[in-house]
């Protein structure tokens, strides 16, 4: 049986989006010397798209390092990509085995080509591998970044370019490209799924991926969760940024990876959302933080959020209302 191993060093950053995931990958090539540090390496982002001259090279160096087919065609079959492999694995639809020889097919020659000792990416598509990654990467270690859920919908809603389940998504388009309620096993929304606003949604997304990170990342011991605010919204940003470093370079093996951290570099946010659809919380018509509350309110407290006396304040009038 053809061996399903990469040994090299990895690093993988993950979570549900919304998350700097990609300021993550830019600060770990800055402080990582011998390092290679991307951002999901094999996908045209439809923003990017907007700026096509812009990141031309970018386009063209995924072509040389992924192919025209795995690059364009290949997205279209059932597993050819890294988004469908983690939508099939959170449906039930691939075992652990299977999944890890598409993971494995996916990144095999790609890494394989790197000179360097170490190997980094970041890409909201792994979020429902976490439990694969060790089994394809020994020698790796793997983060998740939570995020308060009502700030978490608010930034996808307020995406310039696209907003997810919605006709201005390319995924829209494409059977099972986007998790669902009605895609997922047991899911206790599946009967409301088609009367929810994209709103309910977002906020079911955010439930789905939360949950099911929290079970999977149980079965990698060299993962961990780290919380969005601690990183970039805290008075200690500059230590949780040093204390991730120092966890991520630390490999199973043992090595410890030398890193230079800059804290100049804290603080800084890629792909911000810039519409204004939504507004911060705490001006949530009350409609709002009913409909939140009723597909989050439990775990939002259960991961630490949502203990404000306004946030309660305005649950008890929405309950009212």
């Amino acid at each position: 049986m053809k061996e399903i191993i990469i040994p090299k060093k990895c690093i993988f950053i993950t979570s549900g989006g919304r998350t700097a995931t990609k300021f993550l990958s830019e600060l770990l090539a800055a402080s990582l010397k011998n390092c290679h540090s991307v951002q999901e390496p094999d996908i045209w982002r439809v923003d990017d798209l907007y700026s096509f001259y812009k990141n031309k090279s970018i386009f063209i160096q995924k072509l040389i390092d992924f192919g025209l087919f795995n690059m364009t065609m290949g997205k279209l079959f059932f597993l050819g990509n890294m988004r469908s492999i983690t939508i099939a694995r959170q449906r039930g639809k691939i075992d652990e085995a299977g999944a890890a020889k598409k993971l494995y097919t996916l990144r095999h020659d790609y890494i394989s080509k790197l000179n360097q000792e170490i190997y980094v990416e970041a890409n909201l598509q792994l979020v429902g591998l976490l439990d694969i990654i060790p089994l394809v990467f020994p020698n790796s270690k793997t983060v998740f970044i939570i995020r308060d859920g009502r700030n978490w919908v608010r930034s996808y809603l307020n995406i310039q370019a696209t907003i997810i389940y919605t006709k201005s998504d390319p995924l829209f388009y494409l059977p099972h490209a986007r998790l669902s309620a009605k895609i997922v096993p047991n899911d206790p929304f599946t009967n409301r799924w088609n009367k929810f606003s994209v709103f309910q949604r977002i906020c079911w997304l955010w439930r789905f991926q939360i949950e099911y990170a929290i079970k999977s990342i149980k079965k990698n011991p060299n993962a961990t969760i780290v919380k969005y605010e601690s990183l970039f919204e805290s008075p200690n940003e500059c230590e949780s940024l040093s204390n991730l470093l120092k966890y991520l370079t630390k490999f199973p093996n043992n090595y410890q990876a030398e890193f230079k951290y800059n804290c100049e570099l804290s603080g800084k946010h890629f792909h911000e959302s810039k519409a204004d659809r939504l507004q911060k919380w705490e001006k949530w018509p009350l409609n709002l933080v009913r409909e939140f509350q009723e597909i989050c309110g439990d775990l939002l407290l259960q991961q630490g959020y949502g203990s404000e006396s306004l946030w309660h304040e305005m649950i008890l009038r929405a309950e009212r209302e």
